[in-house]
């Protein structure tokens, strides 16, 4: 496939959709990349891997559903 083919691809809604969506997973492993350490692994083995990663994701989770419970609140309180 040519440049000018792939440019003629990009642009269908199809391909759009699918860039949304890989641009929302890219913030994310970047998220983990710089806030929670996922670059710097000291384990090996697959089982060690995927313990960390599902500890660093819980992790985010929590620090989201907390930023979400804190605004709620707060708007809570401008109501009132």
């Amino acid at each position: 496939m040519d440049a000018a083919q792939r440019r003629a691809a990009n642009g269908t809604p199809d391909r759009r959709k699918k860039r949304r969506r890989r641009g929302g997973i890219e913030a994310l492993f970047s998220l983990l990349k710089r806030v929670r350490g996922i670059r710097r692994l000291r384990m090996r083995g697959l089982k060690n891997v995927a313990a960390a990663l599902r500890s660093r994701l819980l992790g985010l989770n929590i620090d989201r559903a907390r930023a979400c419970m804190q605004a709620r609140a707060k708007s809570r309180n401008k109501a009132a």
